[in-house]
Protein backbone atom coordinates (compact mmCIF):
# COMPACT_ATOMS: atom_id res chain seq x y z
CA UNK A 1 0.00 0.00 0.00
CA UNK A 2 1.22 3.76 -0.85
CA UNK A 3 2.17 5.69 2.22
CA UNK A 4 -0.13 8.52 0.80
CA UNK A 5 -2.98 5.65 0.25
CA UNK A 6 -5.00 7.26 3.17
CA UNK A 7 -4.78 10.76 2.26
CA UNK A 8 -5.33 10.36 -1.35
CA UNK A 9 -8.91 8.28 -0.36
CA UNK A 10 -9.81 11.09 1.87
CA UNK A 11 -9.27 14.11 -0.84
CA UNK A 12 -11.26 11.48 -3.05
CA UNK A 13 -14.53 11.37 -0.96
CA UNK A 14 -13.90 15.36 -0.56
CA UNK A 15 -13.65 15.75 -3.89
CA UNK A 16 -10.82 17.90 -3.72
CA UNK A 17 -6.95 17.88 -5.00
CA UNK A 18 -4.15 19.26 -3.47
CA UNK A 19 -4.05 23.00 -4.36
CA UNK A 20 -0.63 24.84 -5.34
CA UNK A 21 -2.37 28.16 -4.77
CA UNK A 22 -3.02 27.37 -1.44
CA UNK A 23 0.86 25.62 -0.98
CA UNK A 24 -0.97 22.49 -0.14
CA UNK A 25 1.43 19.36 0.65
CA UNK A 26 -0.03 17.33 3.34
CA UNK A 27 2.00 15.72 6.07
CA UNK A 28 1.07 11.86 6.35
CA UNK A 29 3.87 10.60 8.11
CA UNK A 30 2.32 10.26 11.55
CA UNK A 31 5.91 9.86 13.75
CA UNK A 32 6.45 13.58 12.64
CA UNK A 33 2.69 15.00 13.34
CA UNK A 34 2.98 13.22 16.59
CA UNK A 35 6.83 14.38 17.64
CA UNK A 36 5.70 17.91 16.49
CA UNK A 37 2.55 18.03 18.89
CA UNK A 38 5.09 16.83 21.54
CA UNK A 39 7.79 19.11 21.14
CA UNK A 40 5.23 21.76 22.57
CA UNK A 41 4.82 20.30 25.83
CA UNK A 42 1.53 21.90 26.15
CA UNK A 43 0.44 21.72 29.56
CA UNK A 44 -3.33 21.68 30.73
CA UNK A 45 -5.83 24.27 29.52
CA UNK A 46 -3.20 26.13 27.47
CA UNK A 47 -5.28 27.58 23.98
CA UNK A 48 -4.15 25.27 21.00
CA UNK A 49 -3.75 27.15 17.91
CA UNK A 50 -3.07 25.62 14.42
CA UNK A 51 -2.74 27.00 11.24
CA UNK A 52 -3.37 25.91 7.78
CA UNK A 53 -4.31 22.48 9.59
CA UNK A 54 -5.82 20.98 6.43
CA UNK A 55 -6.62 17.25 6.35
CA UNK A 56 -5.86 17.18 10.44
CA UNK A 57 -2.10 15.41 10.48
CA UNK A 58 -1.45 17.66 13.66
CA UNK A 59 -4.99 17.99 14.68
CA UNK A 60 -5.16 14.12 15.47
CA UNK A 61 -2.95 14.36 17.98
CA UNK A 62 -3.90 17.51 19.91
CA UNK A 63 -5.27 16.67 23.93
CA UNK A 64 -8.82 18.28 23.05
CA UNK A 65 -10.20 16.68 26.53
CA UNK A 66 -7.85 19.52 28.52
CA UNK A 67 -7.27 22.16 25.66
CA UNK A 68 -9.03 24.35 24.07
CA UNK A 69 -8.28 24.47 20.21
CA UNK A 70 -8.58 26.73 17.32
CA UNK A 71 -7.73 26.38 13.66
CA UNK A 72 -7.18 29.18 10.97
CA UNK A 73 -8.04 26.81 7.67
CA UNK A 74 -8.41 28.54 4.56
CA UNK A 75 -9.96 25.83 2.64
CA UNK A 76 -13.87 25.88 2.58
CA UNK A 77 -13.60 22.26 1.93
CA UNK A 78 -10.91 21.13 5.13
CA UNK A 79 -12.61 23.81 6.95
CA UNK A 80 -15.91 21.92 6.94
CA UNK A 81 -13.71 18.78 7.55
CA UNK A 82 -12.16 19.85 10.32
CA UNK A 83 -15.34 21.52 11.74
CA UNK A 84 -17.50 18.16 11.67
CA UNK A 85 -14.67 15.60 12.51
CA UNK A 86 -13.12 18.03 15.41
CA UNK A 87 -16.79 19.81 16.96
CA UNK A 88 -15.57 19.41 20.70
CA UNK A 89 -13.79 22.02 22.74
CA UNK A 90 -12.94 23.36 19.28
CA UNK A 91 -13.38 26.65 17.20
CA UNK A 92 -12.52 26.59 13.53
CA UNK A 93 -12.19 29.68 11.49
CA UNK A 94 -11.99 30.17 7.73
CA UNK A 95 -9.81 32.22 6.62
CA UNK A 96 -6.52 33.67 6.22
CA UNK A 97 -4.35 33.45 8.98
CA UNK A 98 -2.47 36.95 7.60
CA UNK A 99 -5.74 38.41 7.45
CA UNK A 100 -6.97 37.71 10.80
CA UNK A 101 -7.21 39.43 14.33
CA UNK A 102 -5.00 38.33 16.83
CA UNK A 103 -6.63 35.87 18.87
CA UNK A 104 -5.35 34.69 22.61
CA UNK A 105 -3.19 31.64 22.33
CA UNK A 106 -0.56 29.74 24.19
CA UNK A 107 0.58 27.04 21.87
CA UNK A 108 0.77 27.73 17.83
CA UNK A 109 1.21 24.93 15.51
CA UNK A 110 1.41 24.88 11.87
CA UNK A 111 2.97 23.43 8.93
CA UNK A 112 3.27 26.38 6.90
CA UNK A 113 3.01 27.05 2.94
CA UNK A 114 6.09 27.49 1.46
CA UNK A 115 4.81 30.63 -0.33
CA UNK A 116 3.72 32.78 3.06
CA UNK A 117 6.01 31.41 5.17
CA UNK A 118 7.41 34.72 6.70
CA UNK A 119 4.17 36.65 6.36
CA UNK A 120 3.07 34.20 8.81
CA UNK A 121 6.08 33.98 10.98
CA UNK A 122 6.26 37.85 11.15
CA UNK A 123 2.45 37.92 12.13
CA UNK A 124 3.31 35.30 14.93
CA UNK A 125 6.18 37.35 16.25
CA UNK A 126 4.41 40.86 15.92
CA UNK A 127 0.50 39.99 16.54
CA UNK A 128 0.94 37.12 19.37
CA UNK A 129 2.41 38.21 22.28
CA UNK A 130 0.93 35.79 24.86
CA UNK A 131 2.17 32.97 23.10
CA UNK A 132 5.25 30.53 24.88
CA UNK A 133 5.64 28.13 22.60
CA UNK A 134 5.12 27.99 18.64
CA UNK A 135 5.90 24.64 16.95
CA UNK A 136 6.47 24.85 13.12
CA UNK A 137 7.51 23.45 9.96
CA UNK A 138 8.92 25.60 6.76
CA UNK A 139 11.16 24.72 3.56
CA UNK A 140 13.70 24.05 5.40
CA UNK A 141 16.01 27.18 3.63
CA UNK A 142 14.26 29.38 5.84
CA UNK A 143 15.95 28.13 8.80
CA UNK A 144 18.68 30.07 7.42
CA UNK A 145 17.22 32.88 7.56
CA UNK A 146 15.88 32.81 11.13
CA UNK A 147 19.17 31.58 12.75
CA UNK A 148 21.51 33.80 10.93
CA UNK A 149 24.37 35.55 12.95
CA UNK A 150 25.22 38.94 12.04
CA UNK A 151 27.62 39.79 9.54
CA UNK A 152 26.42 36.69 7.33
CA UNK A 153 24.52 37.29 4.24
CA UNK A 154 21.09 35.20 5.75
CA UNK A 155 21.04 37.51 8.43
CA UNK A 156 18.09 40.20 7.98
CA UNK A 157 14.82 41.33 9.59
CA UNK A 158 13.65 37.53 10.12
CA UNK A 159 16.50 36.65 11.84
CA UNK A 160 16.51 39.83 13.97
CA UNK A 161 12.72 39.84 14.98
CA UNK A 162 12.99 35.71 15.85
CA UNK A 163 15.96 36.76 18.66
CA UNK A 164 13.85 39.65 19.65
CA UNK A 165 10.97 37.52 21.16
CA UNK A 166 11.87 34.23 21.24
CA UNK A 167 14.87 31.39 21.45
CA UNK A 168 15.08 29.13 18.56
CA UNK A 169 15.47 25.07 19.02
CA UNK A 170 15.84 23.47 15.85
CA UNK A 171 14.01 20.07 15.88
CA UNK A 172 14.54 18.03 12.65
CA UNK A 173 14.36 17.82 9.23
CA UNK A 174 11.30 16.13 7.36
CA UNK A 175 11.87 13.91 3.85
CA UNK A 176 10.08 14.77 0.96
CA UNK A 177 8.42 11.76 1.04
CA UNK A 178 7.15 12.44 4.23
CA UNK A 179 4.08 14.10 2.33
CA UNK A 180 1.09 14.08 -0.54
CA UNK A 181 1.98 15.87 -2.87
CA UNK A 182 5.92 15.47 -2.43
CA UNK A 183 6.85 19.02 -2.42
CA UNK A 184 10.40 19.78 -4.02
CA UNK A 185 12.30 20.94 -0.67
CA UNK A 186 13.12 19.04 2.39
CA UNK A 187 11.32 20.61 5.35
CA UNK A 188 12.02 21.21 8.47
CA UNK A 189 10.28 21.63 12.30
CA UNK A 190 11.91 24.30 14.87
CA UNK A 191 10.68 25.52 17.98
CA UNK A 192 10.23 29.25 19.01
CA UNK A 193 9.99 29.71 23.13
CA UNK A 194 8.78 33.04 23.55
CA UNK A 195 10.77 35.09 25.95
CA UNK A 196 10.05 38.80 27.68
CA UNK A 197 14.19 40.08 27.64
CA UNK A 198 13.22 42.91 25.63
CA UNK A 199 8.75 43.19 26.58
CA UNK A 200 8.91 47.25 26.76
CA UNK A 201 10.01 47.04 23.28
CA UNK A 202 6.84 48.24 21.06
CA UNK A 203 6.94 45.07 18.10
CA UNK A 204 4.99 47.01 15.39
CA UNK A 205 7.47 49.50 15.80
CA UNK A 206 10.48 48.03 16.21
CA UNK A 207 9.40 45.54 13.19
CA UNK A 208 8.59 48.09 11.04
CA UNK A 209 11.58 50.04 11.74
CA UNK A 210 14.23 47.21 11.39
CA UNK A 211 12.44 46.59 7.67
CA UNK A 212 13.01 50.58 6.53
CA UNK A 213 16.57 49.48 7.51
CA UNK A 214 16.90 46.87 5.68
CA UNK A 215 14.84 47.83 2.87
CA UNK A 216 18.75 48.64 0.45
CA UNK A 217 20.54 46.21 2.53
CA UNK A 218 23.73 47.31 0.66
CA UNK A 219 23.35 50.47 1.88
CA UNK A 220 25.33 52.13 4.87
CA UNK A 221 22.83 52.72 7.99
CA UNK A 222 22.70 56.33 7.72
CA UNK A 223 21.78 56.29 4.30
CA UNK A 224 19.07 53.66 5.08
CA UNK A 225 18.10 56.55 8.08
CA UNK A 226 17.72 59.30 5.87
CA UNK A 227 14.82 58.85 4.97
CA UNK A 228 13.06 58.12 8.26
CA UNK A 229 14.18 61.67 9.75
CA UNK A 230 14.84 63.91 6.45
CA UNK A 231 17.98 65.03 7.70
CA UNK A 232 21.67 63.78 7.36
CA UNK A 233 23.57 65.70 9.93
CA UNK A 234 20.73 64.79 12.20
CA UNK A 235 21.02 60.77 11.08
CA UNK A 236 24.57 61.21 12.21
CA UNK A 237 24.25 62.38 15.33
CA UNK A 238 21.83 59.81 16.23
CA UNK A 239 24.15 56.88 15.27
CA UNK A 240 26.86 58.41 16.87
CA UNK A 241 24.66 58.79 20.07
CA UNK A 242 23.86 55.20 19.77
CA UNK A 243 27.93 54.25 18.94
CA UNK A 244 27.15 53.35 15.42
CA UNK A 245 29.81 53.74 12.60
CA UNK A 246 27.53 55.71 9.58
CA UNK A 247 29.52 53.86 7.23
CA UNK A 248 28.47 50.24 8.62
CA UNK A 249 25.70 48.48 7.05
CA UNK A 250 22.68 46.96 8.33
CA UNK A 251 23.52 43.04 7.76
CA UNK A 252 26.61 43.80 10.24
CA UNK A 253 25.07 45.31 13.33
CA UNK A 254 23.38 43.32 16.49
CA UNK A 255 20.08 42.91 17.60
CA UNK A 256 20.80 44.98 21.07
CA UNK A 257 22.58 47.92 18.49
CA UNK A 258 19.62 47.90 16.74
CA UNK A 259 17.57 48.27 20.07
CA UNK A 260 19.68 51.55 21.08
CA UNK A 261 19.18 53.01 17.60
CA UNK A 262 15.69 52.33 17.89
CA UNK A 263 15.88 53.84 21.20
CA UNK A 264 17.85 56.79 20.37
CA UNK A 265 15.53 57.59 17.24
CA UNK A 266 12.16 57.31 19.40
CA UNK A 267 13.78 60.05 22.11
CA UNK A 268 14.46 62.65 18.69
CA UNK A 269 11.20 61.87 17.53
CA UNK A 270 9.05 62.35 20.43
CA UNK A 271 11.23 65.94 21.13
Amino acid sequence: MKHHQATETLLNRLGVSPLKRYGQNFLIHEPTALSMVQSAGIQPNETILEIGPGLGALTQHIPFHTNPYISCEIDRTYHAYLTATYPTNTTHILGNFIKTNAMLASVILGNLPYYVTTEILEKILRDYQGVRVAVLMVQKEVINRIEAKVSTDSYGPLAIMVSLVSDFCFIQDVSKTHFYPEPHVVSSIFKLTMHDRHKDIDRQAFFYFIKKMFLHRRKTILNNLIPEIKNREEGTLILKAAEIDENTRPEDISLETFIRLFNKLNIVKSI
